[in-house]
């Protein structure tokens, strides 16, 4: 790699050849001595300090300050307080694009889920590329905005660029994995569309619940690790 690299070669074509990720191989040609120091304040509880009190908040049998007390914690009750709302009152959506194996078409779909349940899937009719999904947004998101604070709605504080925290890339990867188990592959749109539709539905609420429920977790990992990737 180190050879390829001192020979000219960039970064995306030597992950090409090696059949490595242009991270990785951008990762190991990094020379230790300029590998940034991660920033922010140390550590306040250790991985198994972490788990405890996720598992005495799981329970339902531990008030904020008695966790606060019991663990030795250093956050305000109000903070802890806001964070387990913030959780509770979690409510997911995205968008994702299912193209078909041997090309041929693609569709856009739209969902949500939250502790209420969860939407029906929304097919985004039309192509989309990056040029008409910009101009879209600078059109639409004043328009947006006004219009779900005349009907009620609540919008969450989320913190750019964090897919690690958005539990519905979990639920993405297991209808990517029901559409093509057993090498199942789909000979139009329409029949593509219908799969996706019949995955969609059959997601239990208790299998989205149980994602919701890792939001604690994956907040404490996430500020644990700095705002770097998580395991979720």
């Amino acid at each position: 790699m180190k050879g390829l690299h001192e020979a000219g070669m960039g970064v995306r074509n030597i992950a090409r050849r090696l059949e490595r990720s242009p991270n990785g191989v951008s990762y190991a040609l990094r020379a230790p001595e300029k590998t940034k120091k991660k920033g922010g304040r140390p550590r306040s509880l250790t991985d198994r300090q972490v788990r405890e009190v996720v598992r005495a908040a799981a329970t339902g049998d531990y008030s904020a300050a008695e966790l606060k007390a019991t663990y030795g914690l250093s956050c305000s009750v109000q903070h802890m307080l806001a964070r387990l709302e913030f959780a509770q009152r979690l409510s997911t959506a995205a968008q994702k694009e299912v193209t078909r194996q041997n090309g041929g078409g693609s569709l856009m779909v739209w969902g949500a889920f939250g502790t209420k349940g969860k939407s029906e899937l929304v097919v985004l009719e039309g192509a989309r590329t990056l040029a008409t999904t910009s101009t879209l947004c600078r059109s639409i998101c004043s328009r947006l905005l006004t219009s779900t604070t005349e009907i009620g709605v609540q919008l969450l504080d989320w913190p750019a660029r964090s897919p690690d925290l958005n539990p519905i890339e979990n639920v993405w990867a297991i209808l990517a994995r029901k559409l093509c188990g057993h090498g199942m592959q789909y000979n139009s749109v329409p029949e593509l569309t219908a799969a996706v539709m019949k995955a969609w539905n059959s997601a239990k609420m208790n299998e989205l619940q149980d994602l919701l429920d890792t939001m604690p977790a994956r907040c404490f990992e996430v500020a644990r690790k700095n705002g770097e990737k998580t395991h979720y």
